[in-house]
């Protein structure tokens, strides 16, 4: 007889409890866990109402609510255990194609070199950028008439170049500084990259006036 058919009868020849059931009661209730309110976030500390509800858009058309003190506070603990940069890390080469990596100012973790891997900005971006166009090549009409915006960004992208260690767009005809060749044509040269930095802080500054003046 197998070790299995005698862990069976041992089992059919344990006696019955008195009361009929067939498993042991338990000797302590268990805890029951309390609910939180359903207005509260999921640790239940903040009251999810007005401008402390930040929602997102999941890529099957619902959404999420999330608490916007949960993420400051999960923020404000990260950036504690990262002190930020101040100083710009010195140029590495490329592992790719040889040119130097430079600096940028990558929000509250300060001075990071540009690029990731030990690849610059335009070596980084080019496989999955050309991943992209292939996949596009093999949509049907009605899809590639759908992303041929995005196809035509991804294009424009993949003919940068590395010019002082961060990618730069040679077409001529670009004015740089303006939010068009930063956010079509990806060009993060220093004036560019100046724009974006003064357009984040008008946003900030704009969002801060919004929250005050509803309150």
């Amino acid at each position: 007889m197998s070790e299995s058919t005698r862990a069976i009868l041992a089992r059919l020849d344990t006696p019955t409890p008195a009361d009929g059931t067939t498993r042991p009661q338990r000797s302590r209730p268990r805890p029951r866990v309390a609910s939180r309110p359903r207005d509260y976030c999921r640790a239940g500390l903040h009251k999810l109402e007005g401008d402390n509800i930040r929602i997102t858009r999941r890529s099957n058309g619902g959404t999420d609510r999330e608490c916007r003190a949960c993420l400051r506070d999960r923020k404000r603990a990260q950036r504690k255990a990262n002190p930020a940069s101040l100083v710009p890390p010195d140029p590495v080469p490329c592992r790719e194609c040889g040119g130097m990596i430079g600096p940028r100012i990558f929000g509250y973790s300060g001075w990071v070199l540009s690029g990731a891997d030990g690849l610059c900005e335009v070596c980084y971006d080019r496989p999955r950028l050309q991943k992209y166009l292939a996949d596009y090549r093999r949509w049907d009409q009605e899809t590639r008439r759908k992303k041929s915006s995005s196809a035509t960004r991804a294009r424009y992208l993949l003919q940068r170049i590395l010019v002082d260690g961060r990618a730069f767009h040679p077409d001529p005809d670009l004015t740089h500084g303006t939010g068009h060749t930063y956010g079509k044509f990806g060009c993060r040269c220093a004036a560019c990259s100046k724009w974006k930095s003064d357009d984040n802080k008008a946003r900030r500054e704009r969002d801060k006036t919004d929250r005050s003046t509803a309150a």
